[in-house]
């Protein structure tokens, strides 16, 4: 496939796809998605949770705390999960090869 020097190929630019044109679908979309949150985030603003590594530790599984960077990530299976425990790790200073992330000597996201 052939790419254009705008980083599209032939292909994309052929379906009509352009850096500065974003369909109205997913602006639409965008916003629907934006009001949810801010819903949600409405509607449960007075529930206090206990965001210490303790209460993490004991009930967080899919949680992942970087306190230097101020990051916590809710890891979720087969949505690029192991790229950011991968990026996670290595800033963490945890590991010094990506690799490490997964297979037999893999890191417990709890020893974090």
């Amino acid at each position: 496939m052939a790419m254009m020097g705008n980083g599209h190929s032939e292909n994309d630019q052929q379906n009509g796809l352009d850096d500065d044109v974003i369909p109205e679908e997913w602006l639409e979309e965008i916003r629907r998605r934006k009001k949810l949150v801010s819903e949600a985030c409405e509607k449960y603003k007075s529930v206090k949770i206990p965001l210490t590594k303790e209460w993490i530790k004991e009930n967080g599984d899919h949680l992942i705390v970087e306190d230097q960077y101020k990051i916590i990530y809710c890891r979720v299976p087969k949505s690029g999960n192991t790229s950011w425990k991968r990026l996670l790790l290595a800033l963490s200073g945890i590991i010094n090869d990506t690799s490490m992330a997964h297979g037999k000597n893999g890191f417990n996201p709890r020893d974090l």
